[in-house]
């Protein structure tokens, strides 16, 4: 699954994927790019520069650090049968976090951070995942944000190691995303255990309201799990949310993904998906194959082709295409 370091390019002691530190300063930038080329089965085929983000992370002292991340989304689309459209590009903040670290075991952040549910939303960056398609089941059931305060943490346990994240987020976000749903006043926590990097199981608890007006509080149960041998890999999640008092607002969903090795960077991709939306009568069932080709490490190369039964505007099929770069 990774190149050695011989294999990544190196410029002026700059190395793909490792970010940049300007020299005599405590800032160092980073970022990835996506473009992706998508032929879903409706119509509508488009290639678009989807994801140019840019990382900077400021190491104040040992213990205080701050990070932000900007993206510009749909900078350059090229749709069937319109040609080139070129803007305007989207500027938006996904990430401004303060971190202060106690030790390994109590940290605090305070900011605008990925909500800590299930293992996709944390990684999401594409050069960091198996496929151009995201499974409904990480992205549609919750924000994929939050604003407020966390503390997180590794704890050694019986051999083997726990991961914590408790959050509250209370704060108004003025930058928020437009496919993030109304997330105030929610309060949540992740935890993780296992081996990090080989076999790992979590739990995700959340309770918030969907939107300020909403009398229904929404209750969100999640349990995800990670298993890795030699460069074949497994993954997986399942969520449920549930309505108080309004059984035809609940949704659940849920994914399998497997990666197999074919050749020394070319991966074969599976995965199947399940997601019942709010209101549904039968919920939605995705198949998705597909190659990743990784020359090196912080590039890869995919190509999807999905394929299910009672699909909606949520669950896209048809192919899809990207190449991804992490500087």
């Amino acid at each position: 699954m990774t190149a050695s370091a011989a294999d990544v390019p190196e410029f002026g002691g700059y190395r793909l994927g490792r970010g940049y530190r300007i020299a005599d300063t405590d800032l160092t930038l980073g970022g990835y790019a996506n473009l992706d080329v998508m032929a879903p089965h409706s119509g509508g085929s488009h290639a678009e520069l989807s994801d140019l983000s840019l990382f900077i992370t400021w190491q104040a002292s040992e213990h205080w650090r701050l990070f932000s991340e900007v993206e510009v989304e749909d900078g350059l689309t090229i749709r069937e049968g319109h040609g080139v459209d070129a803007g305007p590009a989207a500027i938006r903040l996904e990430r401004l976090y303060s971190d202060f670290s106690f030790n390994e075991s109590a940290n605090v952040r305070v900011g605008k951070f990925l909500t800590p549910i299930g293992r996709w939303n944390l990684i999401h960056a594409d050069p960091l995942v198996w496929t151009t398609s995201r499974p409904v089941v990480t992205q549609v059931p919750f924000s994929q944000r939050s604003a407020g305060a966390m503390v997180f943490g590794d704890i050694p346990l019986l051999g083997r190691n726990l991961e914590y994240q408790a959050y509250a987020s209370v704060l108004p976000d003025p930058a928020r995303h437009p496919d993030d749903g109304e997330f105030g006043n929610a309060y949540g926590m992740h935890t993780t255990y296992g081996e990090p990097g080989r076999a790992q199981i979590g739990f995700s608890y959340a309770s918030f309201r969907s939107s300020p007006a909403s009398s229904a509080a929404q209750n969100l149960f999640g349990v995800d799990g990670f298993w890795t041998h030699g460069r074949y890999e497994l993954s997986g999640e399942f969520v449920y949310r549930r309505s108080s008092g309004v059984v035809q607002q609940d949704a659940w969903g849920l994914y399998a993904q497997g990666v197999a090795p074919l050749s020394e960077r070319l991966y074969a991709v599976g995965r199947y998906e399940v997601y019942k939306g709010v209101n549904a009568s039968l919920p939605a069932q995705l198949w998705i194959g597909g190659l990743a080709y990784k020359p090196v490490t912080p590039l890869v190369f995919k190509l999807e082709y999905g394929a299910g039964t009672h699909t909606t505007a949520e669950t896209p099929v048809g192919l899809a295409a990207s190449v991804s770069v992490l500087f």
